[in-house]
């Protein structure tokens, strides 16, 4: 491993770094991260950079830590109104466009300035979501570290040339932070030049504080109907690229056909493709059967009241909610996506694996995990297993030996 030489002065001064700060699963693993990292260490002051202030949108704000600064790098709502109205499931080409060319730049000048400024004043820079590479002074003796949450391979599948472009620039951190095994082997793979940059942490998820979350009451006027007749559940953003809901429904539309009464489900999340989501139920004729109920800051009730977890994307870094549904004992059915839902649920023993996009399989997995009970019991016992393996002491002390701290 390569590691810079820098002194420490009373407390590591620390900068989070995320582009921006919403309701996502990098945004809840940043959340953990300084609660578990920061405001249990009386080594450690950390501040949070989010890069551009998304106002109304940042849904996890309040559970910053006090002792927790947090500062943005550009926040005039003139130069992010096209970003926020964005949020909100409008697109214009020529409002992109005219964005791109005349606001982004300006963006771009403000945050390498003032990200520079903070930077002088600190010993490590984290960047939570591997986009701060162009702001950051790489002249400067802090130690870097980047986060990285995708499945290299899906990416460059998909964005080769602009991966590529990602990968040289990782090249350029101290560590990258691959956050499922899988994940690294890709990555070392694809590119050789970050072997003995790549380290594999797990996010970790504190079973005592979602075990109390799970007991809150629910307020929802649908909790009372649906906690009683039964319910599947599904916690995505509503974001099809990635979280591919479509065949989750389009598996539902066949178990339905197959269970006489069948459990409704229930979608927790919110994004740009609700409306064609909701289409496509109504066409199926599923509206009185699967609810698209937005996005809940805790949806651990209902995670602990569902029969079966289910996820359906096409590709992950280590997804929280399968770990979360691990910590609640849960029964889950997972797309064998690239990566993390199979280094998770232990290859199969603590949840049904099936192919991406394939919805009968999805459905028959479905079906035989709400049906068979020596199944359960086979899944059951493997969660047991698996969810030690996501405790965070563990993994924060991983990170705590990149600071050069004394674990």
């Amino acid at each position: 491993m390569t590691s810079k030489d820098f002194s420490l002065r009373g407390k590591t001064q620390i900068l989070f770094v995320i582009s921006r700060f919403l309701d996502g699963g990098i945004d809840t693993v940043l959340v953990e991260l300084l609660k578990n990292l920061v405001r249990n260490s009386s080594t450690l002051h950390g501040t949070l950079v989010i890069a551009n202030k998304m106002a109304g949108k940042e849904v996890f704000i309040d559970q910053i830590p006090t002792d927790v600064e947090v500062r943005y790098l550009v926040d005039e709502p003139w130069l992010l109104w096209y970003k926020r109205w964005k949020l909100d499931g409008h697109h214009s080409r020529l409002l992109s466009f005219l964005d791109e060319v005349f606001l982004n730049p300006i963006r771009r000048i403000r945050q390498r300035r003032r990200f520079r400024r903070l930077q002088r004043q600190a010993d490590v820079v984290i960047d939570m979501d591997s986009r701060a590479m162009s702001i950051i002074d790489w002249s400067q003796l802090t130690l870097n570290i980047a986060y990285y949450h995708f499945s290299f391979q899906h990416m460059v599948t998909r964005h080769p040339h602009y991966m590529r472009r990602v990968a040289k620039g990782l090249a350029h951190y101290d560590y990258v932070v691959s956050i499922s095994k899988e994940m690294a082997e890709e990555g070392i793979r694809l590119f050789p030049w970050l072997r003995e940059k790549l380290v594999t942490i797990y996010n970790g998820v504190r079973r005592d504080h979602l075990l109390r979350l799970a007991a809150e009451e629910v307020a929802h006027p649908m909790w009372f109907r649906l906690s009683r007749q039964g319910y599947m559940l599904a916690v995505e953003r509503l974001e099809e690229s990635q979280k591919d809901l479509t065949t989750l429904i389009e598996a539902y539309a066949l178990l339905s056909q197959r269970m006489h009464s069948i459990p409704h489900l229930v979608v927790l999340g919110e994004g740009n493709d609700r409306e064609l989501l909701q289409k496509l139920i109504n066409q199926h004729g599923l509206q009185e059967h699967i609810h698209l109920l937005g996005f809940t800051q805790n949806p651990y009730p209902w995670m602990k009241q569902a029969q079966l977890l289910v996820h359906s994307s096409k590709f992950e870094g280590l997804p929280t909610v399968l770990i979360e549904a691990l910590m609640l004992g849960k029964q889950m059915v997972a797309s064998d996506c690239p990566t993390g839902p199979r280094e998770i649920l232990a290859d199969g023993k603590a949840g049904v694996l099936v192919p991406v996009g394939d919805a009968e399989a999805l459905a028959n997995a479905m079906y035989a995990v709400l049906t068979d009970v020596a199944l359960q019991e086979r899944l059951r016992a493997g969660v047991r297993a698996q969810a030690t393996l996501f405790q965070p002491r563990e993994n924060i002390l991983k990170l705590l030996e990149l600071l050069g701290e004394d674990v």
